[in-house]
């Protein structure tokens, strides 16, 4: 039984099979020992009478003749043959005890290894263990994150909208029709827009008693010039008595190639006009509504600035 063997008896098989072949093995080979070891004590004994007995016959002839003529030949046959037989039986037992001990230290090994591997086992199997704990907490912990996440925004949105400045302004139509219902919500949103990019709240409320409205508030008056300029933004201006805060838009209904080259507020220099917060023009038609054109870009700007500079900010 040689190293070859034990290595392919084991091959392919796992720590625990490997082992028990080995066991098996060893159980194999010692009962081979033992059997060389019987043989070589049997063989030994009977050469060994075989020897005594010869010797006696020799010295103690029974006629008184001597007989180690006749036994010479018989001790030269046997003599070398029991040696051979005996160095033969050492020769084998002495291998097999090798084989033996080598396969008790590989067998050893074993046993070393499938404990390694038992308690790795047992490692990884803990760990896996630990791991879905581990991924369970990680899932709660992602979904109480979300949760105060969630939270956090909400309670930010919050403290900035107080934080804003709230801006209250009053808007009077002399003139309501379908065009200025279109008009006011496209104003309202230009305007709204610029008030969150300078981080303020804008509150536009629609009067009909314009006269009504408190001084220190800003109020739009919105004129349609569908007549004479004049005669159109002075019948805007009936009812308003605190024209210091008041701004009038004049609208026209034009497109973009037949509006005024010269903006309204150098047309109104009168006396009537001169105690106003501000003039601005801006343009529209009954298909686009407010459309895109320098006019408009330039009214709702100084809208705006009117509206910052005419405005008690107050904390929401």
């Amino acid at each position: 039984m040689s190293h070859s063997n034990i290595d392919q008896n084991r091959k392919f098989l796992e720590p625990a099979e490997t082992m028990e072949q080995l066991k098996q093995l060893q159980t194999k080979m010692e009962g081979e020992l033992n059997h060389l070891l019987d043989s070589m004590n049997s063989q030994s004994k009977i050469i060994n009478d075989f020897c005594t007995n010869s010797m006696s016959v020799c010295q103690d002839p029974a006629d008184g003749s001597d007989q180690s003529a006749n036994t010479g030949g018989i001790f030269s046959r046997w003599f070398p043959a029991r040696d051979e037989v005996l160095e033969k039986l050492k020769k084998e037992c002495a291998q097999l005890k090798k084989e033996k001990l080598a396969l008790a230290v590989k067998l050893t090994e074993m046993e070393s290894q499938y404990v390694l591997q038992s308690r790795r086992l047992e490692s990884e199997e803990s760990l896996r263990k630990d791991v879905n704990v581990l991924k369970k907490s990680k899932s709660k912990l992602e979904s109480d994150l979300l949760f105060w996440k969630q939270k956090c925004e909400t309670a930010e949105k919050k403290l900035e909208k107080q934080k804003r400045k709230k801006a209250i302004v009053k808007m009077y139509f002399a003139m309501k029709s379908s065009i200025i219902d279109k008009i006011v919500p496209e104003v309202n949103w230009q305007l709204q827009s610029i008030a969150d990019q300078d981080g303020m709240q804008l509150n536009l409320e629609q009067v009909s008693a314009p006269q009504k409205v408190e001084t220190s508030t800003p109020l739009l008056v919105f004129c349609v010039n569908a007549t004479r300029l004049g005669t159109d933004v002075d019948n805007s201006l009936q009812y308003v008595t605190n024209k210091e805060k008041t701004m009038v838009i004049i609208l026209h209904h034009k497109d973009a190639h037949a509006l005024p080259s010269q903006p309204s507020d150098k047309l109104l220099i009168g006396p009537a006009y001169q105690t106003l917060a501000g003039i601005t023009d801006m343009a529209f038609t009954s298909t686009k509504g407010l459309y895109s054109c320098e006019m408009n870009s330039r009214g709702i700007k100084t809208i705006a600035r009117f509206i910052v500079q005419n405005t008690s900010l107050n904390d929401v």
